[in-house]
């Protein structure tokens, strides 16, 4: 994703603060129905030696076989 100079934040420890405070994320995807935006948890490893954040998504196959962003409804 491109972020504008003026927006970046280049510190590590900055950036995993920022990440301890709010780790929650939003994962916004385009389908056939427009955009959708799915709360996403961050989980940070900062004994990780490299420059990770991580994000557990667990995608729902739907029962045409379809992988979706978001659960069938019910």
């Amino acid at each position: 994703m491109y972020q504008p100079p003026h927006f970046r934040e280049e510190d590590l420890a900055t950036q995993q603060a920022l990440i301890r405070a709010h780790p929650l994320g939003l994962l916004v995807t385009s389908g056939n129905g427009g955009l959708i935006a799915n709360a996403v948890p961050f989980h940070l490893d900062a004994e990780a030696r490299k420059k990770a954040r991580c994000a557990c998504i667990s995608p729902v196959r739907t029962s045409s076989g379809r992988i979706s962003a978001t659960a069938p409804p019910s």
